[in-house]
């Protein structure tokens, strides 16, 4: 993944009309040393792009799309909130590359991470989740096509932290969410409920 401010707000909302949407609909620049943007499926938090100045500063995304920085009238939210305070198992997998498809606006496929053996994970399309599955919308991990990372997973109802194959981020950590904020990036991942009564439909739990 490009870790640049243009590729980072590909995570940012997009969905103005929505009122709820309104603090999202741009990007921080966080004490912690990251910039941050989510569009609440998602958050994506980069220490690459952030520059000192604009510590603690938040911008309109609209404004930047233009060539401008303009800070944002409306307080970031507490996204620091959103990260575990506890992991339970870490798994590694590799992304295929075809995962790149799924990366056009409005792409909806809905897969499985299956780590019942956690030496030997899968992707696979299902509509049950069991135990050991986590549900996901696709096109958020197309950004990863190709590459090899890293789940650090409490349960399949809680949101996922993702790094590289490389961090030594330990998920059994008594400070986990300390240990994620030193990270060089870090990706927040929320999964699926898959409803069985609905074909495709989905809820992303908070």
């Amino acid at each position: 993944m490009e870790h640049t401010l243009n590729n980072l707000l590909k995570f940012s909302s997009t969905d103005i009309e929505n009122p709820k949407h309104q603090k999202i609909h741009s990007f921080h620049y966080d004490h912690s040393g990251h910039v941050i943007a989510t569009n609440s499926h998602v958050l994506f938090a980069s220490k690459r792009p952030w520059e000192i100045d604009k510590a603690g500063r938040t911008f309109s995304k609209v404004e930047y799309e233009k060539g401008y920085f303009t800070e944002a009238e409306l307080e970031y939210p507490k996204w620091q909130q959103v990260i575990p305070e506890e992991s339970g198992r870490r798994v590694t997998i590799q992304i295929p590359e075809w995962f790149d498809t799924f990366g056009e606006e409005n792409r909806s496929v809905s897969m499985l991470l299956d780590y019942t053996d956690t030496s030997n994970p899968f992707l696979k399309i299902s509509k049950a989740i069991g135990e050991t599955c986590l549900g996901f919308n696709a096109k958020y991990l197309s950004c990863f096509a190709g590459e090899e990372v890293s789940f650090l997973i409490t349960s399949p109802l809680s949101p996922v932290v993702v790094v590289s194959k490389n961090s030594t981020l330990d998920p059994l950590s008594k400070n986990f969410k300390e240990e994620v904020l030193k990270e060089d990036w870090f990706y927040l991942l929320m999964p699926l409920k898959i409803d069985l009564d609905e074909e495709s439909a989905h809820e992303v739990y908070m």
